[in-house]
């Protein structure tokens, strides 16, 4: 999921976002948080630019991090709190609305390294949150989808 932000000055003069990556994000979740899209600088008097954070929770619960602006104002450097909340739907594989075979199918092909799988597809099929996918994940989605278990590591 993507969300765009606008950063506005209402200043008196040109903003300078002066950050090497000009927006960071940190915190305990920051890795499911990723800037796809940075803000363009300097930013004119009465203008505006906008930066874009993609979300691919690596669990199913609220996931939190902090972004970084680093700038030339006296808010230096700009930060706000933001959140996801992470859900069954983050096992949905091949990302289709439903937990199915077809999840498995595509689980265990990137656990046997048959296909490499997307960043967001890996993060889907590493159910067990371990930071791997392999074959561990592939036998927990079976068992959820023929209904030996009714939730997954985690709380999801």
């Amino acid at each position: 999921m993507d969300h765009t932000f606008s950063i506005h000055n209402t200043g008196n003069a040109d903003l300078t976002l002066s950050g090497i990556p000009k927006v960071a994000i940190s915190g305990s979740n920051a890795a499911d948080f990723t800037v796809t899209a940075q803000p363009s600088s300097p930013v004119e008097q009465d203008s505006s630019t906008t930066f874009t954070i993609h979300f691919v929770p690596s669990a199913a619960d609220t996931r939190t991090a902090t972004v970084s602006i680093a700038n030339d104002s006296s808010e230096n450097p700009y930060t706000f709190s933001i959140e996801g909340t992470g859900s069954v739907s983050a096992w949905d594989v091949n990302d289709d609305g439903k937990i199915d075979v077809l999840d498995v199918r595509l689980c265990l092909q990137i656990a046997e390294g048959a296909i490499p799988g997307t960043p967001e597809q890996r993060a889907a099929a590493d159910v067990d949150l371990d930071g791997d996918v392999d074959l561990t994940d592939a036998q927990i989605l079976a068992e959820y989808v023929i209904g030996i278990l009714s939730a997954f590591p985690g709380g999801g």
